[in-house]
């Protein structure tokens, strides 16, 4: 089972190649069949201070696009994934220790799943996606491309349960690190990603009636 680390990034070298850093240091040792793609916007002005980073012998591959927003970021790593199991993995996302087996334990013999486990904000929302790369193939993206940032993972939520593909790992913990919880004042990409939240929620609204109609 190959994982394909998806990790958006913008404004934020330093948090991201510890995220990763973090990321390749807690798996199992010797064990490196995965990869990481790091997805940048070509407009921020930090985009060459992520080049040259290297985790063990883990060298990511960086891309970088005219990304609109965090959700094309994703969508535009995943075009080039090539492992059989995505995770988005943001800046501020913690990980257990030996987290590449403990995920190939939970899995099992699952096929065309999405996974939600405990993030310690969220009961019900799967705010880092996990999912198998026949269920991605159905949709072709990961978030739906109507959104910007907020409510793209309450809506693959919602449609993973009405299609009866979410599995349950929530005794596995991933931590979402987000400044509510840590009590960090937020950087200006939160503020750009706070500012989605009330503007695109008629976005979800229309789209979860379609979903249940």
């Amino acid at each position: 089972m190959k994982f394909s680390i998806i990790h958006p990034s913008r404004q934020r070298p330093e948090k991201s190649y510890n995220t990763l850093k973090n990321w390749v240091a807690k798996t199992l040792f010797n064990n490196h069949d995965f990869e990481i793609i790091v997805s940048l916007d070509k407009d921020d002005l930090s985009i060459y201070d992520y080049d040259g980073a290297i985790f063990d012998d883990v060298i990511p591959k960086i891309i970088r696009n005219d990304n609109r927003s965090a959700v094309e970021a994703v969508n535009h790593a995943a075009q080039v994934a090539t492992g059989d199991v995505f995770i988005v993995v943001s800046d501020d996302t913690d990980c257990p220790r030996l987290w590449d087996q403990v995920l190939i334990d939970a899995i099992g013999q699952s096929k065309d799943f999405v996974m939600k486990t405990d993030d310690g904000i969220q009961k019900r929302i799967i705010t880092m996606p996990i999912l198998d790369r026949a269920y991605y193939e159905r949709d072709g993206h990961i978030y739906d491309p109507d959104f910007s940032h907020s409510w793209c993972d309450t809506y693959l939520t919602e449609k993973a349960h009405k299609r009866g593909r979410v599995i349950t790992g929530m005794d596995i913990k991933f931590p979402h690190l987000h400044y509510s919880v840590t009590g960090e004042q937020p950087d200006e990409l939160y503020k750009r990603n706070d500012l989605t939240h009330d503007r695109d929620r008629h976005i979800y609204q229309r789209k979860l009636k379609q979903l249940h109609a």
